[in-house]
């Protein structure tokens, strides 16, 4: 349960940033996205129970789910057409080498 609920958080907050960025814009919804990260973690950190850690963990995930969307939308449309495949490559690389990483 206390992990499965930043996964359902990700899941939510991609679903709902498509919506977020289109009314207040893109760097303000990486923003918004912040402000779940800091109240997730806070809660993370101040929980305890059980259900103050799985509120925690979802907020959490949902910041997770406005970054791996809105980050990349952005860095899209700021890149320059001959470097954009490169703005894009790095974050993904990085992020999918980053659980080798502590092997």
């Amino acid at each position: 349960m206390i992990a499965t609920s930043a996964t359902i958080g990700a899941v939510a907050g991609t679903l709902i940033v498509g919506k977020v960025s289109d009314v207040a814009g893109r760097r303000k919804a990486i923003m918004i996205g912040a402000g779940f990260s800091l109240v997730g973690s806070c809660a993370c950190a101040m929980a305890n129970t059980v259900t103050s850690l799985v509120v925690g963990r979802f907020m959490s995930g949902v910041a997770f789910g406005f970054y791996s969307t809105a980050v990349n939308i952005h860095l899209a449309e700021c890149a320059s057409p001959s470097s954009r495949g490169t703005w894009l490559t790095i974050p993904q690389f990085v992020g999918r080498m980053m659980p080798f990483s502590g092997f």
